[in-house]
């Protein structure tokens, strides 16, 4: 595998994990599934008294927060935002991706690790990830 093919990988992964299924247990919190609490249950009500073109816009700017917020995170992992630091020092972080013999046996040993970030050459994973999300929003 090589290191683009992991960066996509890992970019639809934080689309999936991080959109699309905090949009779902959001949507679940509001119709009453789920163990939502007081809160939950109030906003739903009042989500549901909404006219349905102020709930489509509710739907929408839920969606792009949640696409801001992992992009967000996804900048501080390319480094784009400067150093983070850890007790005073700059550090930057690193995302790997291995391959496991199956999907039953997850143990960590000997692989072949793929660099995602930090990244020698290619594009930034907050690109790529901006480029799928766009994709499945339009």
């Amino acid at each position: 595998m090589d290191r683009e093919k992991a960066a996509e990988a890992f970019a639809r992964m934080a689309y999936e994990s991080g959109v699309q299924q905090g949009l779902g247990a959001v949507s679940e919190f509001l119709e009453g599934r789920g163990s939502a609490g007081e809160e939950w249950r109030k906003a739903g009500e009042w989500t549901r008294s909404l006219p349905t073109e102020n709930r489509r816009m509710l739907t929408f700017l839920l969606r792009q927060a949640a696409v801001q917020a992992v992009t967000g995170v996804l900048v501080n992992l390319d480094g784009a935002s400067g150093y983070c630091h850890v007790d005073g020092r700059p550090v930057e972080f690193s995302v790997g991706m291995a391959p496991v013999e199956a999907e039953v046996s997850a143990i960590p040993g000997e692989r072949d690790t793929v660099t995602i970030v930090p990244a020698a050459c290619g594009e930034d994973l907050h690109d790529i990830f901006f480029h799928i999300a766009a994709l499945v929003e339009n």
